[in-house]
């Protein structure tokens, strides 16, 4: 019976000692973990964009070549079309006496075999000026509004040259970041399409505000014709001119 007693007070204080030291340790490790817990709340508030990251699918992550991504531009540029069938034109929602339309679509398609990208540049709208039958070709008018025109020619061309150049750079950057980031080809695709989605429309926000430079501040078309009318009166005055005239006349 005594040592039944013995035992059992053994026991107890086993119990008792366990009890003492795993109390402080199951103590300190929620400590310990309290801690961790408000120090990752605090990097998360102060970096918006913490989060934890997965490591990517290594068959997925491994379809995907490491070699630094090259783009070649898909784009055959049409000849300009000149129209002169109509007395007013309407342009930009305007009655005015010539006017300059041309529109673009882009599209990219990325291979990850071999870090290619391949741009395509696609005419929707050919380049196409129209110019009001009102005034003869070769006349004073006529040559000015032509002349006008060609400027709009030109910047719509030279903004389309410098935003392709711009498109590259950032489709080669977005494919970069996918190679590091994404878990695969499909991910890097999906980026490039999501990139070139809104092209056209930026492409013809651009090229408005360009051509807007060589009009009037109402949006009138800045033809500069008064020059016209001033050459006129100075050949009616012209005594030469008159006789030339005459003999035309005749």
């Amino acid at each position: 019976m005594r040592k039944k007693i013995i035992s059992t007070l053994c026991l107890c204080g086993c119990a008792a000692a366990a009890l003492l030291f795993f109390k402080p340790a199951e103590a300190a490790k929620q400590k310990y973990t309290r801690h961790y817990q408000k120090k990752e709340a605090f990097f998360q508030k102060k970096d918006p964009y913490f989060q934890k990251k997965d490591l990517p699918n290594a068959a997925a992550y491994l379809e995907v070549s490491r070699k630094m991504p090259q783009v070649s531009v898909k784009y055959q540029s049409q000849e300009t079309a000149f129209k002169s069938d109509q007395s007013e034109i309407v342009c930009q929602e305007r009655n005015t006496l010539s006017c300059t339309r041309f529109a673009v679509a882009f599209s990219a398609a990325a291979n990850c075999d071999d870090s290619r990208i391949v741009l395509t540049v696609t005419e929707t709208q050919k380049m196409t000026a129209e110019l009001s039958s009102l005034y003869e070709k070769g006349s004073c008018p006529f040559d000015l509004i032509l002349k006008h025109e060609l400027q709009h020619v030109d910047a719509y061309k030279r903004t389309l040259n410098n935003f392709i150049k711009q498109t590259e750079q950032n489709l080669i950057t977005t494919y970069t970041i996918g190679q590091r980031e994404s878990k695969g080809c499909k991910e890097i695709q999906q980026r490039i399409a999501d990139l070139t989605a809104g092209l056209s429309q930026r492409y013809a926000e651009a090229a408005r505000e360009e051509n807007a430079l060589l009009d009037q501040e109402n949006g009138a078309h800045a033809y500069g014709l008064e020059t016209c009318a001033a050459q006129q009166k100075n050949g009616a005055s012209d005594p030469d001119n008159q006789e030339r005239q005459r003999l035309k006349n005749e």
